[in-house]
């Protein structure tokens, strides 16, 4: 009613304290409505505005399984400091929220205290470098990122020649080891390393025979073989026509393939022997394979009223067996007969007492073993 007393409400707000009524939306004209004091309504629709101040809150930090953090008071309708920030084993802090499920992120900037409330720590794991270490073997990814609490993932798989892999492991030589479906419970950089378990691999056998005409080797085959890295050879003689093998020196087999093993033949030896009829001119020793010319002197026969002339060898003191000749090569003991091509002789006839004048017919030589019919001279 025009011109009655205007006594105000009583207000409330959660958070805050009244502060007075003022006449002015900018709240500088403070109105007093107590008692004798108060205004009498004026001719006019009027409103008063309600001036507010904050309260103090206490704001409480929930960490989420972080460290804790303390509780600060904050004033109703004015943003607070940022706490220091909680740690977590394994976890990056992410920042704080006013909502449990950590969707709406508290901004300490802008977004002020409405009351007594809680803000909750958000964490997103935290990752690692995993570094390889391929334990004297190859390896093309050097290292890869894991994250806390999550699977290994697809680990590379190493190379050594020689070897097979066993795993990745926590150290170069025992450990635990590492799979891809293994959670991730580091919370620093990881070095992984190869571990390995000897392999199969090539090895080299050659032959090798000596040689006729000296006391050296020429490879004659060669043949792959495998076996374990580290261990020992199981290289083995071949059977060679006219060769007795040496002992066989076994290795031990390389990781790298560069293993050879080395065996040797040597040239068995026989004798030879030049014979001229029951008598010897020589012996000789040869190799294997090998030949030999005669180097003796030239051998002879006699034989009555013949001339014997040397033709060469053969197996058979008559003849009848093998002839020698110049590509023959010795391979075993043998005996060689001296042969001759046996020519009777021929001589000459002289007579005597045959007057001048007189005609002779006869022959004037004849041949050794041959017949000679004289004719009577005419006179």
């Amino acid at each position: 009613t025009y011109e009655a007393k205007v006594y105000a409400p009583d207000v409330a707000r959660e958070g805050y304290e009244f502060a007075g009524w003022y006449a002015d939306a900018a709240l500088t004209q403070k109105v007093n409505f107590v008692g004798e004091n108060a205004p009498t309504a004026p001719a006019k629709t009027v409103s008063y505005y309600a001036k507010w101040e904050g309260v103090e809150n206490t704001v409480t930090f929930a960490t989420n399984g972080g460290s804790a953090v303390d509780s600060k008071i904050g004033i109703t309708g004015e943003t607070i400091a940022a706490p220091a920030e909680p740690s977590r084993t394994g976890y990056a802090f992410a920042g704080w929220y006013s909502d449990q499920n950590c969707t709406k992120k508290w901004d300490f900037d802008s977004d002020t205290v409405p009351g007594a409330m809680t803000l909750y720590a958000g964490w997103t794991p935290a990752q690692y470098t995993v570094t390889f270490d391929a334990n004297e073997g190859t390896v093309e990814t050097a290292s890869k990122s894991v994250t806390y609490t999550e699977v290994y993932g697809e680990l590379p798989t190493p190379t050594r020649q020689g070897y097979d892999f066993l795993g990745w492991f926590t150290a170069q030589t025992d450990g635990a080891q590492v799979r891809e479906d293994d959670r991730v419970t580091i919370t620093a950089g990881q070095t992984l390393y190869a571990h390995w378990t000897a392999g199969e691999v090539n090895y080299t056998v050659k032959h090798y025979q000596q040689n006729v005409e000296n006391d050296r080797y020429t490879e004659v085959s060669s043949e792959t073989l495998s076996g374990i890295t580290n261990q020992t050879t199981a290289a083995a003689a071949k059977t060679y026509t006219g060769f007795t093998a040496q002992p066989v020196t076994q290795q031990t087999i390389k990781a790298d393939g560069s293993t050879v093993v080395k065996i040797y033949y040597d040239r068995l030896t026989y004798t030879v022997t030049w014979m001229n009829g029951t008598e010897t001119l020589r012996t000789d020793t040869v190799r294997y394979g090998g030949g030999i010319a005669y180097t003796g002197t030239t051998p002879t026969k006699t034989e009555t009223g013949h001339t014997c002339t040397f033709t060469g060898w053969n197996t058979a003191a008559d003849g009848t067996g093998t002839a020698r000749t110049d590509s023959v090569t010795v391979t075993g003991n043998v005996i060689w007969y001296a042969q001759f091509r046996s020519t009777p002789n021929t001589y000459t006839i002289s007579y005597e007492r045959v007057p001048s004048g007189v005609d002779n017919p006869n022959p004037t030589s004849y041949t050794y073993g041959g017949t000679v019919t004289l004719k009577a001279l005419s006179r």
